[in-house]
């Protein structure tokens, strides 16, 4: 659990876990834009783009849930302008780490792909509109 002094090892673990699949998936599309999407670097780590993302969004309703959980006992930002910054900057951060999978999900069932992570379809591919 967080406490007044610091945040606790599951805070800390999801976290850190987080940044660095979140530092992946930027890296990932970074080099695809930087040495196309043949190059074999590329591949590797834009290829597992899809199942990375649904392993953060897990993980981000995890996060969320568990900061509800210890709303009450995390760490102070403190007072002042700073501060201020700081949540505002936390509310953003949290904000598109929601918005930015569920948009994802959101082109995924209204493409010819479905959304299947790991292998497991979760919805089939979308139907062609005739217009």
């Amino acid at each position: 659990m967080d406490n007044q002094g610091c945040f606790g090892t599951v805070t800390r673990a999801l976290h850190w876990s987080m940044a660095v699949l979140i530092g992946w998936q930027f890296v990932g599309m970074i080099s695809k834009v930087a040495v196309g999407r043949e190059h074999p670097v590329s591949q590797f780590l834009g290829g597992y783009h899809l199942n990375i993302g649904t392993v953060l969004f897990v993980l981000i309703v995890l996060r969320l849930a568990w900061a509800f959980i210890n709303r009450r006992n995390r760490p102070s930002h403190g007072a002042g302008l700073l501060a201020k910054a700081a949540v505002a900057g936390h509310t953003a951060i949290y904000t598109l780490m929601l918005l930015v999978p569920l948009m994802a999900l959101i082109r995924a069932w209204g493409r010819e792909r479905g959304f299947s992570p790991f292998g497991f379809e979760l919805f089939a591919p979308a139907r062609p509109i005739p217009w």
